[in-house]
């Protein structure tokens, strides 16, 4: 005999069968919505084999782009180019040497010379003093006189340009018997002639002391150069 639970439990297992085999139906497809292809034959082939890819070559390293060239600029045509700036020009300023006045100073000179020449040998050459009266010592102005003709060159008469010629130079000797002040007095006209009175003088720089007598500083003297 069934029991009272195995009794309901069959009716339910039998229920649900049911449902599930009417839910298998109903999913089912229709047989007219399948068809199939009927198939010939069937060849087998080899494995088809597949060439690789060819590798894509590696990019090659970029050359460094060539420096653009200096543009060389254009030379400036013949006519165009400039011309060149000529030298500043020296100016020149022509010194005209001051026309000394004329004056007896040359006859005197040689007036003195001539008295000297009665009593010593023939010299060209004269001393006189800008002060004889502060200045008596006539053997110190024949000493300034030996020795100034001794070292005097005198130049040629072609060289003067003349045959006669006469130069007076003054200057001045200061206590110790150094010369200073160096001039040309009067001007014998020949550039040559003035020169070597001027040398003379320099070359007899210096003397001897003045006379311990004579109690100024210095004093001033004149030469007289003669060419005859």
């Amino acid at each position: 005999m069934l029991r009272p639970n195995n009794r309901i439990l069959l009716p339910v297992i039998l229920a649900h069968l049911a449902i599930l085999l009417l839910l298998v139906l109903i999913a089912a497809p229709s047989r007219d919505k399948f068809y199939s292809s009927p198939v010939t034959a069937v060849e087998l082939v080899a494995a088809v084999e597949v060439a690789p890819e060819p590798e894509a070559p590696e990019p090659a390293a970029e050359e460094p782009e060539p420096l653009p060239e200096p543009i060389a600029e254009p030379e400036p045509e013949p006519d165009q180019a400039e011309e060149p700036k000529p030298p500043p020009r020296k100016i020149v300023k022509q010194v005209i040497p001051p026309r000394i006045p004329p004056s007896d100073l040359k006859q005197r000179l040689r007036e003195r010379l001539e008295r000297v020449e009665t009593s010593a040998p023939r010299r060209p050459a004269a001393v006189s003093s800008s002060r004889d009266n502060q200045f008596p010592y006539s053997w110190y102005k024949n000493y300034v006189q030996s020795k100034m003709y001794n070292l005097w060159k005198r130049p040629p008469r072609a060289a003067v340009g003349k045959d006669q010629a006469t130069a007076v130079v003054a200057f001045r000797v200061f206590r110790d018997g150094h010369i200073e002040n160096i001039r040309l007095q009067e001007s014998s006209g020949s550039q040559v002639m003035d020169d070597s009175a001027l040398q003379a003088v320099r070359m007899a720089d210096p003397l001897d002391a003045l006379p311990p007598e004579f109690r100024g500083p210095h004093h001033e003297f004149l030469i007289l150069f003669e060419l005859k």
